[in-house]
Parts: C-alpha cells; sequence; structure tokens
C-alpha cells in the first residue's frame, strides 16, 4: 500500500509539472505571437491604437520595435565576408595660376624713342617700346615717370 501510495504521489508531481510546462508553452506563444504583430505592423496602426486607450505602454513597445529594427537596419551585410573599403575621391579644385604683374626694371624716356625694361619673377625683358609685349603683357603707353601695361581686360600702370 505504501508503494501505491509513492506512485500517486509521483504521479501527481509529474502531472502539476507537465500542466505547469504546458501554461508556461501557451503564455510563452501567445507573447512571442504578440510581439512579432508589434514588429511586423504598422507605425500608424500601432499609434493609432495607443490614441484610442492604449496608453503609454504601447508607446514603449513602438519605441522598443524601433530600435530593434534600427539594429536590424545596421546588421545588414553579410558576416561572413570581408567588409568592402568604399575609398573615397575627393576632386580637387583647379589650381588657379595667380597671374603677378611685371614690375618696372628701367625706364628711358625720350620724346621720339621711349623704352622700358619689365620683370616678371625670374625673367626680364629687353629693351621694350609702346605695343610690344612680354610675357602676354602688352605696353600701351611710357611716360616720362611710368608704364602703362595690358592683359586681356586688365590694364595696369607700373611707376
Amino acid at each position: 500500500m505504501k508503494k501505491n501510495n509513492a506512485d500517486n504521489g509521483n504521479r501527481r508531481v509529474f502531472w502539476i509539472a507537465l500542466a505547469a510546462v504546458m501554461v508556461l508553452s501557451v503564455l510563452m506563444a501567445v507573447r512571442s505571437a504578440k510581439t512579432a504583430s508589434l514588429v511586423l505592423s504598422d507605425r500608424e496602426t500601432v499609434v493609432a491604437a495607443s490614441a484610442s486607450g492604449g496608453g503609454q505602454y504601447d508607446l514603449e513597445k513602438l519605441a522598443h520595435r524601433d530600435s530593434l529594427l534600427a539594429a536590424a537596419e545596421a546588421a545588414k551585410r553579410d558576416p561572413f565576408r570581408a567588409p568592402v573599403r568604399r575609398v573615397r575621391r575627393t576632386v580637387k579644385a583647379p589650381v588657379v595660376k595667380r597671374i603677378d604683374p611685371p614690375t618696372l626694371k628701367a625706364l628711358i624716356y625720350d620724346h621720339v624713342n621711349p623704352t622700358a625694361r619689365l620683370r616678371l619673377g625670374e625673367d626680364n625683358s629687353g629693351w621694350l617700346k609702346v605695343g610690344d609685349t612680354f610675357r602676354g603683357w602688352k605696353v600701351t603707353e611710357i611716360t616720362s615717370n611710368s608704364v602703362r601695361i595690358a592683359r586681356g581686360d586688365k590694364n595696369l600702370v607700373l611707376p
């Protein structure tokens, strides 16, 4: 009779444990289904449901869902492939050469044949008359104390 009572006790514990496991399984299934429906639902649907009486709890779920989606978006690359480094190519702006004007090195003025010598960087011109050019600069006028030169639409007076 004692063995029978022990067997009944073991059976009873078994059935209680089995019932508890089944109840937990059902609760986990319901929770998983609810979580899956929240993750897969539209944001507007959840916001409308929370506005109609869902309360703050639904908004917290929505924030949690959005954080899960953001984490899933960040992990889109294949973990079994090496990451591809993208090379950024910078486009350099074209170098615009600054055109320094020449300087007046020497000036010989007379009313018949005025001449001038110009210097541009390390280059020196020969004796230039009105109408002559040196490195793209054209001598347009020579006076007793200055030389007027022009290049394109730029006119300069060299003292």
